[in-house]
Order: C-alpha cells, then sequence, then structure tokens
C-alpha cells in the first residue's frame, strides 16, 4: 500500500505547490488529495466533455465560471452540487452543449435543488436557474438582451436585501 506523503505536508507548502500549477492540473489534484481545502476556484474557458458527477469540491467557498461549457443543464447542476458549502457564485457566459436536454422547464428537475450557504450570486445570464441560488442576499444579474419570457420562474428570494438588474 503507498503512502500520501503529500497530505503530511504544511498547509503553506500545499498552498505554493498548488499555486505554481496550471489551473486544471491544480484542481484535479484536490480531486486526489481530500485534505487540500481549496476554496477559491476560477475557470474561464474552459469544456467539461465527460460527466461531472465525480467533481467533489466540499471546502469551495468562491466559484468564478466564465465562458464554460457543460455536455447538458444537469451537469451544471452537478457541478454546483459538488460545492455545498458555496458562499459566493459568479456565473458567466454557460453554455451547453446538447440544447435539446435543456427545454424542460427548470422547476421541473431541479426544484429541490439549492445551494444553502449561498450569500451573494453575479449571475451573467437571464436563462439561469434561480431556484439554486434562492438563499442569496446579494443578487446581481447582467445580460445583454432580454427575452419576453426571462423573468418566467423565479422564486422568492427570503433573504434578499440588494439586487441589481
Amino acid at each position: 500500500m503507498e503512502v500520501d506523503r503529500i497530505s503530511n505536508l504544511p498547509d503553506e507548502l500545499l498552498c505554493h505547490i498548488l499555486s505554481s500549477l496550471p489551473t486544471k492540473l491544480a484542481f484535479t489534484t484536490t480531486i486526489l488529495f481530500k485534505r487540500w481545502t481549496l476554496t477559491y476556484l476560477k475557470l474561464k474557458k474552459l469544456k467539461f466533455a465527460s460527466d461531472t458527477s465525480c467533481v467533489d469540491l466540499p471546502s469551495l467557498k468562491t466559484l468564478h465560471l466564465k465562458s464554460v461549457l457543460f455536455t447538458n443543464r444537469n451537469d451544471y447542476i452537478n457541478f454546483l452540487s459538488a460545492c455545498p458549502n458555496l458562499e459566493e457564485l459568479h456565473s458567466k457566459r454557460i453554455c451547453y452543449k446538447k440544447h435539446e436536454e435543456n427545454n424542460a422547464p427548470e422547476e421541473e428537475g431541479f426544484k429541490s435543488f439549492a445551494l444553502s450557504k449561498l450569500v451573494r450570486a453575479n449571475i451573467g445570464s437571464m436563462n439561469f436557474m434561480f431556484n439554486v441560488i434562492k438563499n442569496v442576499k446579494f443578487l446581481r444579474v447582467i445580460t445583454a438582451y432580454m427575452q419576453e419570457d426571462s423573468f418566467k420562474v423565479i422564486p422568492v428570494f427570503q433573504n434578499l436585501i440588494h439586487i441589481e438588474l
């Protein structure tokens, strides 16, 4: 049996090692070593080529996603659900490879899922699944265009104290 000697290193040294790695490699190493408390993740111009159900980010507090391609909306939800302690979400230009799987109304598929610890959300799209972020205190929605049904499914935000549209 092999011993994981890397996880026994001090946190300062682990942070230094992770910060010197390319983002994709640093991200994959946190999956291998559960002790590593990735708390901030910024992904830009990234394509998830396969299922995201293996992602596990229990310590993540802040997530930035910009120009990220998921296979479908389920993979996006799986990715977000892998971040149970997420407090801040910045999501802009999220796309889905298979649009035909995304036609079901969001209230049918994801009614019960919500990021319960989320405090702040900065969303760059009107087709975002608002049920997921219904606990936020601060919400910012920026979009280049608005469609007639842009606000079709929006939950009651019980904790909302600041909103920018």
